[in-house]
């Protein structure tokens, strides 16, 4: 909260996990989602016996994490399963392509059990600012042999530096806009009606995202945009950070439509 970072790997999304009632909820959004289960390899690749062959999509190509990778590439590795849909809430850097790996699976090596993924859309690093600080999840990472690949340490090198505040990196969020406007809200720094405008575009804005289609995402952004430009609406600090946001938000989605 006080502007540190939280940089976690692999079995950091397996940690602080309580019952449901005493779950730590501010680490498990600082982290982005919680590990619930993952496939069994069908014979195991040496030390991994749970480690299957799967295909990762690329979709930050600027953050410096990932700006190195092609835009899909190989691994062998435990691919973790979460307890919600990761991706409105955090900047999905890297997913996995389920398809790639779906027919292989089993649990107890029954292919006639088939393990439920995450209904095709499988984030598995990401970064987000998040409660006054800054993240970095990379859920990759159980399998030995990757601390031997310089392309995969230089995922972790990026990850590092841009949470230190070492090298520069947008990793704005849905919800770190949609948290500021009910922060501005309760604080009366925005009007009721322009939060309850704001939260309704975002909302909008959000859902294309999540479903992948970022043209549509744009209108919403820029009518939030258009709101923070009205000084009716609210405080003046209030508004350019809110305008700011919404911009940022904008030209991200603008680059994830470049092909």
């Amino acid at each position: 909260a006080a502007g540190g970072g939280y940089v976690g790997l692999h079995g950091a999304a397996d940690s602080a996990r309580g019952s449901l009632a005493n779950q730590w909820t501010f680490y498990g959004n600082l982290l982005g989602g919680w590990f619930t289960n993952h496939p069994n390899g069908q014979n195991g690749f040496g030390h991994c016996g749970s480690c299957i062959p799967a295909e990762v999509v690329t979709e930050d190509h600027d953050h410096p994490a990932t700006a190195h990778l092609a835009p899909t590439w190989p691994i062998v590795d435990e691919l973790y399963n979460f307890d919600r849909a990761v991706r409105g809430d955090v900047h999905t850097l890297l997913s996995l392509n389920e398809a790639s790996y779906q027919r292989s699976l089993n649990s107890g090596n029954a292919a006639n059990v088939p393990l439920t993924l995450m209904g095709g859309d499988h984030p598995i690093a990401w970064c987000q600012n998040y409660g006054g600080g800054k993240a970095f999840s990379n859920i990759l990472g159980h399998a030995r042999w990757l601390y031997y690949d310089p392309s995969f340490l230089k995922i972790l090198q990026g990850g590092i530096e841009t949470t230190a505040d070492q090298a520069p990196a947008y990793c704005g969020s849905f919800r770190e806009t949609a948290l500021l406007v009910s922060g501005a809200a309760a604080a009366g720094t925005l009007s009721e009606d322009a939060a309850a405008t704001a939260t309704a575009l975002l909302q909008s804005a959000r859902t294309a995202y999540v479903e992948k289609r970022y043209t549509d995402a744009i209108p919403a952004l820029n009518a939030v945009i258009e709101l923070a430009g009205d000084s009716a609406s609210g405080d003046a600090d209030a508004l350019a950070e809110l305008a700011t946001q919404a911009r940022d938000l904008r030209e991200w989605m603008q680059g994830l439509n470049r092909p």
